[in-house]
């Protein structure tokens, strides 16, 4: 008899500049390699690991304007990928931010993936998972 299991497998694509600007270090001191580790080395990975199986990649907004971002994304999605939204600076500070503010960004991630993939992205995980009413709203929203 055969058993399925099922999970839910998720990964917060984090690109290490905004790493450093979580803890007020200087961007400047990365490599352009480490910058792109994200796009060229992780995501690769994760879809060899994954091996077919679905996922929900959330992707920051302001990282897709990067081309090999972009690409990566697009070539995840293809492999069956979830490409949602994890804001578009990942502003740790964002759910106290005012609802305009918070409508901005979102905005601005939602049409940076949507441009990227050729979806628009349903799925979203706020950064550093702090929730608020209003930012609860403009999610629903979109």
């Amino acid at each position: 008899m055969s058993q399925s299991r099922l999970a839910a497998v998720s990964v917060d694509l984090d690109t290490l500049p905004h790493y450093l600007r979580i803890q007020g270090l200087d961007e400047a001191a990365l490599s352009a390699s480490a910058r792109d580790l994200v796009s060229q080395t992780a995501i690769d990975r994760y879809l060899e690991l994954f091996d077919g199986n679905p996922a929900t990649f959330f992707a920051i907004g302001e990282d897709v304007a990067d081309p090999k971002m972009a690409r990566a994304l697009k070539a995840a999605h293809g492999h069956g990928v979830e490409i949602a939204s994890h804001s578009f600076a990942h502003d740790y500070a964002l759910s106290r931010r005012a609802p305009d503010a918070i409508a901005d960004d979102l905005q601005r991630a939602h049409s940076a993936i949507e441009q990227a993939v050729g979806i628009a992205p349903t799925g979203f995980r706020a950064p550093g998972y702090t929730l608020s009413p209003p930012l609860l709203q403009e999610v629903a929203r979109l």
